[in-house]
Protein backbone atom coordinates (compact mmCIF):
# COMPACT_ATOMS: atom_id res chain seq x y z
CA UNK A 1 0.00 0.00 0.00
CA UNK A 2 1.44 3.40 -1.00
CA UNK A 3 1.18 5.86 1.89
CA UNK A 4 2.44 8.90 -0.02
CA UNK A 5 5.08 10.16 -2.36
CA UNK A 6 8.75 10.45 -1.49
CA UNK A 7 8.30 14.19 -1.32
CA UNK A 8 5.30 13.95 1.02
CA UNK A 9 7.11 11.61 3.39
CA UNK A 10 10.40 13.53 3.40
CA UNK A 11 10.50 15.07 6.86
CA UNK A 12 13.86 16.69 6.12
CA UNK A 13 12.17 19.33 3.96
CA UNK A 14 12.22 22.91 5.24
CA UNK A 15 9.26 23.72 7.48
CA UNK A 16 7.43 27.02 7.38
CA UNK A 17 8.20 29.02 10.52
CA UNK A 18 6.34 32.14 11.57
CA UNK A 19 6.11 34.36 14.61
CA UNK A 20 2.67 34.10 16.12
CA UNK A 21 0.65 34.99 19.18
CA UNK A 22 -1.13 31.88 20.45
CA UNK A 23 -4.31 31.89 22.54
CA UNK A 24 -6.29 29.20 24.31
CA UNK A 25 -9.82 30.26 25.27
CA UNK A 26 -11.62 27.94 27.64
CA UNK A 27 -15.29 27.84 28.64
CA UNK A 28 -15.46 27.44 32.43
CA UNK A 29 -17.54 24.65 34.00
CA UNK A 30 -18.56 23.06 30.72
CA UNK A 31 -18.64 19.65 32.42
CA UNK A 32 -21.30 20.88 34.84
CA UNK A 33 -23.23 22.25 31.89
CA UNK A 34 -23.17 18.84 30.20
CA UNK A 35 -24.33 17.12 33.38
CA UNK A 36 -27.07 19.71 33.84
CA UNK A 37 -28.49 18.81 30.42
CA UNK A 38 -27.47 15.15 30.26
CA UNK A 39 -31.05 14.17 29.42
CA UNK A 40 -31.14 16.68 26.59
CA UNK A 41 -27.81 16.42 24.71
CA UNK A 42 -29.04 18.74 22.00
CA UNK A 43 -29.00 21.52 24.62
CA UNK A 44 -25.35 21.24 25.68
CA UNK A 45 -24.11 20.31 22.21
CA UNK A 46 -25.87 23.37 20.86
CA UNK A 47 -24.24 25.42 23.58
CA UNK A 48 -20.76 24.15 22.68
CA UNK A 49 -21.40 24.93 19.01
CA UNK A 50 -22.57 28.44 19.91
CA UNK A 51 -19.46 29.00 22.04
CA UNK A 52 -17.15 27.81 19.25
CA UNK A 53 -18.91 29.84 16.57
CA UNK A 54 -19.02 32.94 18.75
CA UNK A 55 -15.25 32.98 19.23
CA UNK A 56 -14.59 32.00 15.63
CA UNK A 57 -16.38 35.20 14.62
CA UNK A 58 -14.73 37.36 17.30
CA UNK A 59 -11.23 36.05 16.51
CA UNK A 60 -11.76 36.78 12.82
CA UNK A 61 -12.94 40.29 13.65
CA UNK A 62 -9.64 40.95 15.42
CA UNK A 63 -7.60 39.54 12.54
CA UNK A 64 -6.82 36.12 14.01
CA UNK A 65 -7.24 32.53 12.87
CA UNK A 66 -9.27 29.89 14.69
CA UNK A 67 -6.90 26.94 14.56
CA UNK A 68 -8.90 24.20 16.24
CA UNK A 69 -11.63 23.30 18.71
CA UNK A 70 -10.65 21.08 21.62
CA UNK A 71 -13.86 20.20 23.43
CA UNK A 72 -14.74 23.35 25.37
CA UNK A 73 -11.57 25.13 24.28
CA UNK A 74 -10.71 27.22 21.24
CA UNK A 75 -7.14 27.66 20.01
CA UNK A 76 -6.38 30.79 18.02
CA UNK A 77 -3.33 32.24 16.30
CA UNK A 78 -2.41 35.77 15.27
CA UNK A 79 0.41 35.59 12.74
CA UNK A 80 3.11 38.25 12.63
CA UNK A 81 4.68 37.68 9.22
CA UNK A 82 5.68 41.25 8.56
CA UNK A 83 7.77 43.42 10.89
CA UNK A 84 5.91 46.50 9.76
CA UNK A 85 2.58 44.94 10.79
CA UNK A 86 3.85 43.71 14.18
CA UNK A 87 2.44 46.64 16.18
CA UNK A 88 -0.91 46.32 14.40
CA UNK A 89 -1.23 42.60 15.20
CA UNK A 90 -0.17 43.12 18.81
CA UNK A 91 -2.72 45.93 19.10
CA UNK A 92 -5.44 43.64 17.77
CA UNK A 93 -4.61 40.98 20.36
CA UNK A 94 -4.48 43.58 23.14
CA UNK A 95 -7.93 44.74 22.09
CA UNK A 96 -9.16 41.16 22.08
CA UNK A 97 -7.87 40.48 25.60
CA UNK A 98 -9.21 43.74 27.01
CA UNK A 99 -12.75 42.70 26.03
CA UNK A 100 -12.99 39.60 28.24
CA UNK A 101 -15.82 41.00 30.34
CA UNK A 102 -17.86 41.76 27.21
CA UNK A 103 -17.38 38.20 25.95
CA UNK A 104 -18.70 36.80 29.20
CA UNK A 105 -21.72 39.07 29.12
CA UNK A 106 -22.56 38.07 25.56
CA UNK A 107 -22.03 34.36 26.26
CA UNK A 108 -24.34 34.67 29.26
CA UNK A 109 -27.01 36.07 26.94
CA UNK A 110 -26.43 33.26 24.41
CA UNK A 111 -26.61 30.48 27.01
CA UNK A 112 -29.33 32.05 29.12
CA UNK A 113 -27.22 31.56 32.25
CA UNK A 114 -23.98 32.96 33.60
CA UNK A 115 -20.91 31.89 31.64
CA UNK A 116 -17.27 32.66 32.28
CA UNK A 117 -14.11 32.02 30.34
CA UNK A 118 -10.37 31.94 30.96
CA UNK A 119 -7.60 32.72 28.50
CA UNK A 120 -3.92 31.87 28.13
CA UNK A 121 -1.67 33.71 25.69
CA UNK A 122 1.90 33.22 24.45
CA UNK A 123 4.21 34.42 21.72
CA UNK A 124 7.09 32.99 19.72
CA UNK A 125 8.25 31.19 16.62
CA UNK A 126 6.03 28.29 15.61
CA UNK A 127 5.86 25.83 12.74
CA UNK A 128 2.98 26.30 10.35
CA UNK A 129 1.73 22.89 9.22
CA UNK A 130 -0.93 21.90 6.71
CA UNK A 131 -2.87 18.64 6.77
CA UNK A 132 -5.15 17.16 4.16
CA UNK A 133 -8.48 16.03 5.54
CA UNK A 134 -11.47 14.70 3.64
CA UNK A 135 -14.81 13.05 4.14
CA UNK A 136 -14.49 11.59 0.68
CA UNK A 137 -11.81 11.65 -2.00
CA UNK A 138 -13.80 14.24 -3.89
CA UNK A 139 -14.07 16.58 -0.89
CA UNK A 140 -10.64 17.53 0.41
CA UNK A 141 -9.85 20.42 2.70
CA UNK A 142 -6.55 21.78 3.95
CA UNK A 143 -6.32 22.10 7.72
CA UNK A 144 -3.84 24.65 9.08
CA UNK A 145 -2.15 23.96 12.41
CA UNK A 146 0.66 25.47 14.46
CA UNK A 147 3.23 23.45 16.39
CA UNK A 148 6.12 24.37 18.63
CA UNK A 149 7.15 25.40 22.12
CA UNK A 150 4.92 28.53 22.32
CA UNK A 151 1.87 26.35 21.62
CA UNK A 152 2.86 23.74 24.21
CA UNK A 153 3.78 26.40 26.75
CA UNK A 154 0.50 28.24 26.27
CA UNK A 155 -1.45 25.01 26.76
CA UNK A 156 0.42 24.36 30.02
CA UNK A 157 -0.15 27.90 31.28
CA UNK A 158 -3.86 27.56 30.49
CA UNK A 159 -4.09 24.81 33.11
CA UNK A 160 -3.39 27.38 35.83
CA UNK A 161 -6.02 29.93 34.81
CA UNK A 162 -9.16 30.46 36.87
CA UNK A 163 -12.51 31.95 35.78
CA UNK A 164 -12.52 35.44 34.25
CA UNK A 165 -8.75 35.71 34.11
CA UNK A 166 -5.96 35.90 31.55
CA UNK A 167 -2.51 34.36 32.01
CA UNK A 168 0.52 34.89 29.82
CA UNK A 169 4.13 33.89 29.35
CA UNK A 170 6.92 36.41 29.77
CA UNK A 171 7.38 36.32 26.00
CA UNK A 172 3.96 37.83 25.40
CA UNK A 173 4.20 40.38 28.22
CA UNK A 174 7.40 41.71 26.65
CA UNK A 175 5.56 42.68 23.47
CA UNK A 176 2.37 43.91 25.17
CA UNK A 177 3.73 46.54 27.53
CA UNK A 178 0.59 48.62 27.08
CA UNK A 179 -1.15 46.14 29.38
CA UNK A 180 -0.54 45.78 33.11
CA UNK A 181 0.85 42.40 34.19
CA UNK A 182 1.82 40.97 37.56
CA UNK A 183 4.31 38.15 37.99
CA UNK A 184 2.62 35.23 39.75
CA UNK A 185 5.72 33.09 40.11
CA UNK A 186 7.79 30.51 38.26
CA UNK A 187 5.99 27.15 38.13
CA UNK A 188 7.25 24.08 36.33
CA UNK A 189 5.43 23.60 33.04
CA UNK A 190 5.28 19.95 32.06
CA UNK A 191 7.68 19.21 29.23
CA UNK A 192 8.85 22.83 29.14
CA UNK A 193 10.64 23.56 32.42
CA UNK A 194 10.38 26.45 34.86
CA UNK A 195 8.79 29.52 33.30
CA UNK A 196 7.37 32.73 34.82
CA UNK A 197 3.61 33.15 34.56
CA UNK A 198 1.90 36.54 34.48
CA UNK A 199 -1.65 37.68 35.14
CA UNK A 200 -3.34 40.45 33.19
CA UNK A 201 -4.60 43.22 35.45
CA UNK A 202 -7.46 45.26 33.96
CA UNK A 203 -7.24 48.76 35.41
CA UNK A 204 -10.96 48.85 36.24
CA UNK A 205 -11.18 45.42 37.85
CA UNK A 206 -7.85 44.72 39.52
CA UNK A 207 -9.12 43.74 42.96
CA UNK A 208 -11.65 41.25 41.62
CA UNK A 209 -9.09 39.61 39.34
CA UNK A 210 -6.60 39.19 42.19
CA UNK A 211 -9.27 37.56 44.34
CA UNK A 212 -9.89 35.13 41.52
CA UNK A 213 -6.36 33.85 41.91
CA UNK A 214 -6.39 33.25 45.63
CA UNK A 215 -7.37 29.60 45.26
CA UNK A 216 -6.17 26.87 42.96
CA UNK A 217 -6.61 23.12 43.10
CA UNK A 218 -3.54 20.92 43.43
CA UNK A 219 -3.10 17.47 41.87
CA UNK A 220 -4.82 15.86 44.85
CA UNK A 221 -7.91 17.99 44.43
CA UNK A 222 -7.20 20.17 47.46
CA UNK A 223 -7.60 23.92 47.36
CA UNK A 224 -4.36 25.86 47.80
CA UNK A 225 -3.38 29.50 47.42
CA UNK A 226 -1.42 30.75 44.46
CA UNK A 227 1.75 31.12 46.55
CA UNK A 228 1.43 27.58 47.91
CA UNK A 229 0.97 26.31 44.39
CA UNK A 230 4.17 27.85 43.09
CA UNK A 231 6.18 26.84 46.17
CA UNK A 232 4.95 23.29 45.72
CA UNK A 233 6.01 23.12 42.07
CA UNK A 234 9.49 24.62 42.45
Amino acid sequence: MVMGSQEENDTSRALDKVNAIILFIDLVDSSKYKIQYKDDPTKWIGGMKSFAQYFTDVIKTYGGITVKYIGDEVMAAFIIDDKEKEKIVIGQVVGFLASLTRYEQQLTEIFGEQKRIKIAVDFGEVYQVEYQSSISEADQDTILDFLGTPVDRCARIAKFATPSTILASVYFTEISDSLTWINLGVPELKGIGYEPVFQYMPQDNADIVILGFQKLVDEDGEEITINQFFKKTI
